[in-house]
């Protein structure tokens, strides 16, 4: 290429880059082959590019030789990420410290920037692979290696930082740490304030709508569903996709209200998330919520299966989505009367979660044992749980469980439930309660339930059938093949006994020979 027309675009570089079309200028720079400028103009322009210019930038990422984005740490782990799809690349493989103190040293050393941006591709790898609790760990070690570099050479920290602490912060939300996400997803919220940064914005607001949302704080959920309102603008590429965690938010939001209307609004945006949805998790929640809220839980069930499906590679045990998706099906099988399914969700449960821990307590109330329920609920220190919308419900719970045995502590727990309900400006808890035991804790309490609540999700009690351990040894042994006639000598009974125990299942499960109710009972859980 004649030096001239090098020259000619050279110029053309600096004049869109002082003009703040930085795409353009970084295009005039890579075909002038001027690398060291293009990636330059790359590397301070990222958040911008990658909300605006996406295609270009992956582009240009293709283009700028390695040697080159070697030199901007940044730049080296985008192309890893965008470009290079992670699979085998050797960023995984470098070690970078998890220890706090180690990562504080780490901070005030030439290689922390690099050591930053391969922590972040490493967790997003993570991630993206299904492996959601060592993702959010990553991500979490990343917090004071960027903080001890803020302070002894905040000159290494690029402009991609509002990025790499939205993606530190989605990996923790994913992961099931949502107070550690919250942080997080502020500080990029605050960090990107500025023009150009307006797809960290509103993904983080959106975020953040979610996260207070999930925990039941609807004055905090609206504060930040206003802060993306205030942005709201098409950021291209990345449009629809950052906006899905504000709408879970506003989903939530409205039918804690009772809004059904402004809930099927963000419900019908939602739709059924794609196989590629991070997020697919928090979008079945909230369909399954309004399911439960409409009255209709088969929809909900059937819904939570068909988006799990779809899923099931990132379901990972103890993440946001499982835990979620865990409390959702032992409330629904609870409000199409399935005690012995619902119980057999609980019992698959090993995270001790605030959401599972309410739902598990309410299974054991609804089929009929509350001094169960209330010690079920105490194995959560409910005001230091973080999760507000499960202590209401547990305060109701716990106000169900005493109304026969200890009145004062059922209207304790009512006064106290019905109290922050209020406060929370939450009428959708209410409707946890039976409709009976609603009015008789009204009336023993003297505090008001207010009015126009829709009918309760949960009947007043759900029947479980329950096997003697010999009934159950029976229907094994018909499951594995032992032919009638052979169970009395394999069990070392006679044969009366073995046909007074088959009568009796029978009864309990409502069939009419060994066939059906071997069917009922495994589709009861009941073999499991």
């Amino acid at each position: 290429m004649p030096a001239w027309v090098d020259e000619t675009l050279t110029r053309l570089a600096r004049e869109r880059r002082d003009a703040d079309r930085h795409a353009e200028a970084a295009v005039y720079a890579a075909e002038a082959r001027r690398w060291d400028v293009a990636a330059r103009i790359l590397d301070e322009n990222w958040s911008r590019l990658v909300a605006s210019d996406f295609e270009v930038l992956v582009r240009l990422l293709r283009a700028v030789p390695d040697s080159v984005t070697d030199e901007f740490p940044g730049l080296a782990a985008g192309k890893a990420l965008f470009v290079n799809a992670l699979t085998g690349h050797p960023l995984l493989d470098i070690e970078i410290p998890s220890d706090p103190n180690e990562l504080t040293c780490l901070g005030t050393e030439p290689d922390a920037a690099a050591a930053l941006h391969i922590g972040t591709v490493q967790a997003i790898a993570l991630r993206l692979a299904g492996n959601l609790r060592e993702a959010g760990d990553r991500a979490l070690a990343m917090v004071p290696l960027v903080e001890s570099m803020l302070v002894h050479q905040p000159g290494e920290v690029t402009a991609q930082l509002p990025t790499l602490r939205l993606q530190w912060a989605i990996g923790m939300q994913l992961a099931g740490d949502l107070g550690q996400s919250t942080v997080q997803f502020e500080q990029a919220y605050r960090d990107a304030l500025t023009p150009g940064s307006d797809y960290v914005v509103l993904n983080a607001a959106g975020s953040l709508a979610a996260n207070w949302a999930l925990s039941g704080d609807l004055t905090r959920a609206d504060e930040w569903l206003s802060a993306g309102s205030r942005v709201d603008i098409n950021v291209g590429y990345w449009d629809e996709m950052i906006r899905v965690a504000g709408r879970v938010g506003a989903a939530l939001a409205h039918m804690d209200r009772l809004d059904a209307e402004g809930a099927a609004v963000e419900l019908d945006q939602l739709g059924v998330p794609a196989a590629g949805e991070e997020l697919w998790g928090l979008v079945a929640y909230a369909h399954t919520q309004y399911a439960l809220t409409a009255g209709d839980a088969y929809a909900g069930l059937t819904v939570l299966h068909r988006i799990v499906d779809g899923h099931r590679r990132l379901l990972q045990d103890g993440s946001l989505s499982h835990v979620l998706l865990t409390a959702a099906e032992i409330d629904l099988h609870l409000a199409l009367g399935h005690g012995n399914l619902a119980r057999a969700v609980a019992e698959t449960d090993t995270t001790g979660h605030p959401l599972v821990v309410v739902a598990s307590a309410r299974m054991e109330l609804l089929t009929g044992n509350p001094e169960a329920a209330r010690t079920v609920l105490k194995r959560i220190s409910w005001p230091d749980s973080g999760w507000l919308r499960a202590h209401i419900e547990a305060l109701l719970i716990e106000a169900g469980a005493c109304l026969l045995t200890d009145r004062d502590a059922a209207v304790r727990a009512w006064s106290r439930g019905t109290t922050l309900a209020e406060a929370l400006g939450n009428r959708r808890v209410l409707m946890t309660v039976p409709a009976d035991t609603r009015r008789e804790l009204a009336h023993v309490s003297g505090a008001a339930v207010p009015e126009n609540l829709a009918a309760e999700v949960f009947p007043l009690s759900v029947p479980e059938t329950v096997l003697t351990a010999r009934e159950r040894e029976i229907l094994l042994l018909l499951a594995d093949g032992v032919a009638r006639k052979d169970l009395a000598k394999t069990i070392y009974v006679s044969n009366n006994t073995v046909k007074t125990h088959l009568r009796r299942i029978n009864v309990k499960l409502g069939t009419g020979n060994a066939v059906t109710a071997l069917a009922r009972a495994q589709e009861l859980g009941l073999l499991s």
